[in-house]
């Protein structure tokens, strides 16, 4: 990687830096969309989403300011009141949410009910169809079927608390991978602040109690993005420690692409990070130019040894790439096979949904969320092939319906949307059955999260708050992108370099929402990076104010 041309190295990094500019500009833009005319889908009420904005967000920015303050050094009393609060914090975290998810569990429909029915046999047709259109929730349910058999569950509510338990320790580990990571992108206050976004986001959210792919995949993904920065820090890489790592990443990303294919994305934005100057390191092309000013044998054995390293790095890579990707076949392989020799459910390849049907759900009527009659359409074909025809057919009948400027319109919409709910449509999925749950036990926690609870208005304007606090705070990104060095590529240096790593994920689930199926939920997948582009943000922003006060803080 570390040959392409320093010229081409400066024009990916020019790029990016516009795109991530373009893409900071329209989250500000959605903002201020939401915030005058909610694009919700449950109509949050403008005045009262503007009202719970105003008096949360000051609020959350001092304690912000707070966090970042530079932590003293020591090892006195304070040091260890601090660890003991810490301690204190985490364990009434916990159990805030072991009574979140034994109280809110519940029957759901759409989807998680569909996959807890299938771990538990219930419903063997309609499990057989479901899983023929969607093979990629396979893994998942026999995932909860092992749970079930060891918990010797049989049905009923238990079912899908037992399911949903897992989520616990997917969200805390997830929190405690975002922590670890940032620091070792940036520092100890970023790191404590982007885990504390994501703990109000997420830490007391009732997904706790929702069976299905969103959180495991979080994990997932929060799992490999640690992966990422730990190796690629490393001053020495040695091929077993490379060979070691290149197989973890291949089994998370198989595990992931089976429970959310979504989590792909990630490792197509490290590909991108990985061909820019790590942590501000020179390129060749800046190396061999600077190195003109020295002396003539100096910078022969300079540049010599400079190349000599890089072939090395190039052949170490290719040769992890090769072992990757033979890794990566004979898992999928082996997938196939367990899959074909299961008798658990029987799978008809022929009725197998491809991304095509999900290109067709973008450009229809119903702001790219499923409808009965995508359905219809794509089940009235007769194989996987015909399917594909179709669905293209389709998409392209709409997009001539709509014209360029009414596609545009549509996607501008979408973007406002997915953007818009800071509980990620909690209670608006899978309608009715998702909708209106018993109340009658554990009502005074359920009256805050349901829609048929009396509370609810102040558990969805607090999480409005929150959520539009982390998309202000990304905004405040704005300048990075737009106002470049005297010396260098913006993206360059340890500072954007972790930029790029939290923006590029980022721009790949927007990208995803608006090409094909549109839900607020699919961010959940990519929240920890949310999170730490609003921690960005938020430093960077004090950092300019100390600057202009004449203090020193260094990038």
């Amino acid at each position: 990687m570390k040959d392409i041309p320093g010229k081409v190295q400066r024009g990916i990094e020019k790029v990016l830096t516009f795109i991530f500019g373009v893409q900071v500009l329209l989250l500000m833009a959605s903002v201020i969309r939401n915030l005058v005319a909610s694009a919700s889908w449950q109509s949050y009420d403008p005045k009262q989403q503007a009202l719970a904005v105003c008096l949360l967000v000051p609020v959350l920015f001092v304690c912000a300011r707070i966090i970042l303050r530079e932590e003293k050094s020591g090892k006195g009393k304070k040091a260890r009141g601090q660890k003991a609060l810490i301690l204190a914090g985490a364990a009434f975290l916990i159990l805030l949410q072991v009574i979140m998810l034994v109280t809110l569990a519940s029957e759901t429909g759409w989807d998680s009910g569909a996959l807890v029915n299938a771990a538990l046999g219930t419903e063997p047709e309609r499990s057989d169809l479901y899983l023929s259109r969607y093979p990629n929730n396979l893994l998942l349910v026999f995932f909860y079927k092992g749970i079930f058999r060891l918990f010797h569950i049989t049905g009923g509510r238990e079912a899908f608390l037992a399911a949903a338990a897992p989520n616990l320790l997917f969200i805390d580990a997830a929190a405690v991978l975002l922590y670890m990571a940032v620091k070792k992108l940036w520092d100890p206050g970023r790191a404590r602040l982007a885990c504390g976004i994501f703990l109000l986001l997420l830490g007391l959210s009732p997904w706790i109690a929702i069976p299905y792919s969103d959180l495991p995949s979080m994990f997932l993904v929060s799992l490999s993005f640690y992966g990422f920065v730990t190796y690629r820090q490393k001053e020495k890489r040695s091929l077993g420690e490379g060979i070691l790592y290149t197989a973890c990443q291949v089994l998370i990303a198989a595990v992931g692409y089976a429970i959310k294919p979504t989590v792909l994305i990630l490792y197509v934005a490290f590909v991108i990070w990985r061909i820019l100057p790590e942590d501000g390191k020179q390129n060749e092309a800046d190396f061999a130019k600077k190195s003109e000013e020295k002396t003539h044998e100096r910078d022969q054995k300079e540049v010599g040894e400079k190349h000599e390293e890089n072939r090395g790095r190039i052949r170490h890579g290719l040769l992890l790439a090769c072992f990757g990707g033979l890794l990566l076949l004979l898992l999928s392989f082996g997938w196939k096979s367990a899959v074909a020799k299961q008798n658990t459910f029987h799978i008809d390849e022929s009725r197998r949904y491809t991304l095509t049907h999900y290109l067709m759900l973008s450009v229809n009527d119903n702001m790219g969320v499923y409808s009965m009659e995508d359905e219809e359409i794509s089940d009235s074909a007769a194989g996987v092939k015909e399917r594909q025809a179709l669905n293209l057919q389709v998409a392209g009948e709409r997009l001539a319906k709509k014209g360029f400027f009414g596609y545009l319109k549509q996607q501008w919409n979408r973007f406002c949307q997915i953007h818009s709910e800071g509980n990620f449509c909690f209670t608006g999925e899978g309608g009715i059955n998702f909708m209106n749950f018993d109340l009658s036990k554990y009502s005074r926690i359920r009256r805050y999260f349901y829609l048929t609870g009396d509370r609810y208005t102040i558990y969805k304007h607090l999480m409005q708050g929150i959520w539009f606090f982390v998309l202000a705070s990304i905004c405040l990104l704005l300048p990075a992108f737009f106002t470049g060095r005297k010396k260098g590529p913006e993206l360059q240096g340890k500072e954007q370099d972790g930029y790029s790593f939290c923006m590029l994920p980022i721009l790949g689930i927007i990208l995803f929402n608006l090409l094909f199926e549109s839900r607020s939920r699919y961010l959940m997948t990519y929240l920890p990076f949310y999170c730490m582009a609003a921690a960005a943000g938020l430093q960077r922003c004090r950092m300019r104010m100390a600057s202009g006060r004449g203090q020193s803080i260094e990038e």
